[in-house]
């Protein structure tokens, strides 16, 4: 699984650096089409917090999956008030005061997507697709933004792009670290893993890219919205359809687990009524 983890986490963190690179190679362009890819990754992200990420939370840890989740969201308003960075709908241009801390909770951000992803994976492999898919969407405007942002700081083309390749690995460390503690602490760490990336994921969508969108609505937007929510449906119907959906045979974490009494009878296990194995006359 960690491969597998691995590797989308590094195509999640491609987009922030393809997004920077747009901003390099075509700023104006990124400018008009940038509304339009904030509705579709609100879309995408807020449909796969709750149609994937936290019924995958709930279901292994159905008492702990909505405290880990709102502690996810709250975490992330904190972070989002002390930064000042956002997605904008002003472009590449329309910029907002960025420094060490605001820096450092881009790494944050980063790195929170990447953990999405490798508990998406851990959860089932349909679910690891389509969280790559959401941060994927998510991540190409947000590279631009970064580069611009710090670019406008007055930092050096060859530093921010620095800058801009770290952040871009973040997401795949982060993927490969949920990944890992997932495997080692699965029961513990699952429920935390899925229900933390629920809440962020809700957060961004919700209090991030959509507020954005609005400031600004048109009919493009909103297609562009429902586009992203109809991804991510689409992606699951179709990993359901290729036989990849969610397995939930397994008893979750929290609840109760019935371990048979070796010295009972398979039939008597499922409630058969004891008796002679074979029929026939008693001897007299």
């Amino acid at each position: 699984m960690l491969l597998q983890v691995t590797i989308f986490g590094f195509v999640a963190g491609l987009a922030n650096f393809a997004g920077a690179g747009l901003v390099l190679w075509r700023e104006a362009w990124v400018r008009r089409w940038s509304l339009m890819a904030i509705s579709l990754a609100a879309g995408a992200m807020a449909t796969t917090a709750i149609t994937h990420l936290f019924p995958e939370a709930v279901h292994v840890a159905p008492t702990s999956a909505p405290l880990w989740a709102l502690g996810g969201f709250a975490a992330f308003y904190l972070l989002y008030n002390l930064v000042s960075f956002h997605a904008c709908s002003g472009g590449p241009t329309h910029l907002h005061p960025i420094g060490t801390l605001a820096l450092a909770g881009i790494l944050v951000h980063s790195f929170f997507d990447g953990v999405a992803v490798g508990a998406g994976f851990t959860a089932s492999d349909a679910t690891g697709r389509v969280v790559t898919g959401a941060v994927f969407s998510h991540q190409l405007p947000e590279g631009a933004y970064t580069l611009a942002i710090l670019l406008h700081t007055g930092m050096s083309r060859k530093r921010a792009v620095t800058w801009t390749l770290i952040d871009s690995l973040v997401t795949p460390i982060g993927a490969i670290t949920a990944g890992f503690v997932s495997q080692e602490l699965h029961s513990a760490a699952l429920p935390a893993l899925l229900g933390i990336s629920s809440g962020t994921f809700l957060y961004v969508a919700a209090s991030n890219l959509v507020p954005e969108t609005q400031r600004q609505s048109s009919r493009r937007t909103a297609v562009a919205f429902l586009a992203g929510i109809a991804l991510v449906l689409g992606l699951g119907a179709l990993a359901s359809w290729f036989g990849l959906g969610h397995d939930h045979g397994a008893h979750p974490p929290d609840a109760p687990h019935h371990h048979p009494d070796p010295g009972v009878a398979p039939e008597d296990r499922h409630g058969a009524a004891p008796g002679p194995a074979r029929a026939g006359r008693e001897p007299g």
